[in-house]
């Protein structure tokens, strides 16, 4: 004989999922457990060596803040340009040529070349500097000014007056903007381009007339 079918209430049958609900979960972190505690290690070890790597960074920093201050001391402020000081710097930008101190010293290196006379160096590393680096913009401005006046010394004054009007035309706010127009001026008319030189001139006095680059324009003006 049949037995009647019992009735379950609505609690009771909440109760009964709920019962099936943390059995199942049991039994998963029971088969799971050595997975998980995997995925729990390798997120520690991520945090771990992000901390490291992040301390390792600024040490790295620090290291390479403290070798170009001994070089800028040694030689840089004193103004002091030779064979040693280009070595010194290639062999810094050997070990921090990844660093933010690293483009202060591609710039000064670039410059150390110009002041030893070796003007296609210099053109190299003024260019390395504004292709690798975003540095502040005064430095940015020098460097591309420094590319032209390296053109200049080689006597390719086209080449030498485009980049000294892309430093006046970049970099218009800079407190170097009256020597790089009569950059521009001179180079436009050693070049034969005395109409392009006549108007930086005309501007340059206009705008800077109480400097020195002033009496220089007007130089070059008297010269047509």
């Amino acid at each position: 004989m049949l037995k009647p079918r019992q009735r379950f209430t609505k609690k009771q049958l909440k109760e009964d999922k709920l019962l099936t609900a943390i059995a199942k979960t049991q039994a998963y972190v029971e088969q799971e457990w050595k997975r998980l505690l995997l995925i729990a290690g390798s997120a520690a070890l991520i945090v771990l060596f992000g901390v490291i790597y992040l301390s390792s960074s600024r040490a790295e920093r620090e290291e390479a803040s403290s070798e170009l201050y001994v070089l800028e001391f040694q030689y840089i402020e004193q103004g002091i340009y030779n064979d040693q000081l280009a070595q010194d710097l290639l062999n810094y930008l050997s070990k921090h040529e990844d660093t933010v101190s690293g483009g202060n010293a591609t710039f000064y290196l670039a410059n150390t070349y110009y002041n030893l006379g070796k003007y296609q160096e210099s053109e190299n590393y003024f260019r390395k500097y504004l292709d690798d680096y975003d540095g502040i913009k005064f430095l940015q401005s020098s460097a591309t000014a420094g590319i032209a006046a390296s053109y200049e010394q080689r006597k390719m004054y086209k080449e030498a007056s485009d980049y000294y009007l892309r430093s006046v035309k970049d970099y218009p706010d800079e407190f170097t903007l009256p020597e790089n127009m009569l950059g521009a001026a001179r180079t436009l008319s050693f070049a034969g381009e005395r109409e392009q030189a006549r108007e930086q001139c005309t501007v340059l006095i206009e705008r800077f007339p109480n400097t020195n680059e002033a009496v220089k324009a007007q130089i070059i003006l008297s010269q047509y």
